[in-house]
């Protein structure tokens, strides 16, 4: 446009304002460009404005419509780049958004597994058709929730999910399956996505020129009886929506609840040296505490279901066929092992060998809930405090014995 559409005034005009500061800088593919956003559009040319010269060459201002779903920016009516607060995504008239684990209590068994089997529900959100590679994909002695390829190129894709608020260990989760499995792409999806996550993501699509990191916020839409996911980009290669990621004036007072409990019980157990750290039990309803002298051994408490409380050993090791291998060896002295420890009347032991997945777990099980009142959650606590030293003292040096065995043997 310009001269031969006499059309230097609208091209001085967007000069002038850019100027002034009122442009916003925004990436396109490994270039960095100053936009104007105006009512519905935004404005850019391929030229900086101070190298344009209207007088000797023809230049291009051009125009688009905001993609509503994935642009960076939500725009008022003449705004110039101001961005609008906004701190939520508003459902359907009609709908509302419910705790995403009324449809996936689990991450594991539950999210990971619906996830793999529907990739296209990711389509909109990052712009590519996937196919599965792999679920549990082993990392060294880790595991990428789902390894997936782009369809058409190829590309590798690394896929981090979650069930609770982004978190550092699974930011740092999806940069080693990605540097371990080469990926192109790599893909973070969880409920929030808090701004400080979302910033070192854009940072990293910023000062890289390898992998395109991407974070994708799920939430579940309640339809009447139905629940409908759905999948929102935050951050893209192309830039990341900042205002969805603000601290939401809101704390969700199921994950303010299980804080309450499982803090005093994980201060004391550090405090005795139970362990050297606590995670989280693969979502906010319990903590584990790694094994100080057996690598992939976890010790757990959590309450899970309606009404259970459980105290668990958790094996997930080096690979599938040696984790197995662990749990058949304590199998092979299970009366020993419930023996070394006296329950209560409501209380039961559960081994779960789990043949379909890569890890297995040793339980005992009692009544407990979250929700229960103060004074049984209280006992409760007191009940995991008393039994996670158990579990250590009668699991540690067999588990330690086991693994000498079967690696000396050459199995796994």
């Amino acid at each position: 446009m310009a001269k031969k559409d006499r059309q230097e005034e609208l091209l001085a005009a967007f000069c002038t304002r850019i100027a002034q500061g009122e442009g916003i800088e925004c990436r396109f593919f490994h270039q960095r460009r100053q936009y104007l956003f105006l009512g519905d559009h935004k404005y850019w040319t391929m030229t900086d404005c101070p190298d344009i010269d209207l007088d000797k060459d023809d230049y291009v201002l051009n125009r688009a419509l905001l993609y509503r779903d994935r642009r960076d920016f939500v725009i008022k009516h003449g705004d110039t780049g101001n961005r609008e607060e906004v701190t939520m995504i508003k459902p359907e008239e009609g709908k509302e958004y419910v705790d995403v684990r009324s449809k996936w209590p689990r991450e594991d068994t539950d999210f990971t597994r619906w996830l793999a089997d529907h990739l296209d529900v990711l389509h909109n959100a990052v712009g590519m058709k996937l196919e599965l590679i792999q679920k549990e994909k082993q990392v060294g002695s880790f595991f990428c929730d789902i390894l997936a390829r782009e369809v058409g190129s190829g590309a590798k894709v690394a896929i981090e999910n979650q069930l609770e608020s982004a978190n550092h260990s699974h930011l740092g989760q999806l940069l080693t399956y990605a540097a371990g499995l080469e990926a192109q792409i790599a893909i973070w999806v969880a409920p929030e996505i808090l701004h400080e996550h979302a910033a070192a993501l854009h940072w990293l699509n910023t000062w890289t020129s390898g992998p395109r990191f991407y974070g994708v916020k799920v939430m579940l839409l309640k339809n009447g009886n139905t629940l409908e996911p759905r999948f929102y980009p935050v951050v893209t290669p192309d830039g990341w929506n900042k205002e969805i990621t603000l601290p939401s004036k809101s704390v969700d007072p199921h994950k303010l609840q299980f804080d309450a409990f499982f803090r005093p019980l994980v201060t004391e157990l550090l405090r005795a040296n139970f362990a050297a750290k606590a995670l989280n039990h693969f979502n906010c309803t319990g903590r584990r505490f790694p094994s100080d002298r057996n690598p992939g051994i976890w010790y757990a408490a959590s309450l899970e279901g309606n009404n259970d409380s459980w105290v668990t050993l958790h094996i997930c090791t080096v690979d599938k066929d040696l984790t197995k291998r662990v749990f058949h060896e304590l199998e092979q002295d299970k009366e020993a092992v419930e023996a070394s420890i006296s329950l209560a009347t409501g209380q039961e032991w559960h081994w779960r060998r789990h043949p379909n997945y890569l890890f297995s777990s040793i339980n005992i099980r009692t009544d407990g809930s979250i929700d229960d009142p103060p004074e049984k959650l209280a006992e409760t606590r007191t009940w995991m405090l008393a039994m996670l030293p158990q579990f250590k003292e009668v699991f540690e040096l067999r588990v330690e014995g086991i693994l000498t065995k079967l690696q000396g043997n050459g199995a796994g």
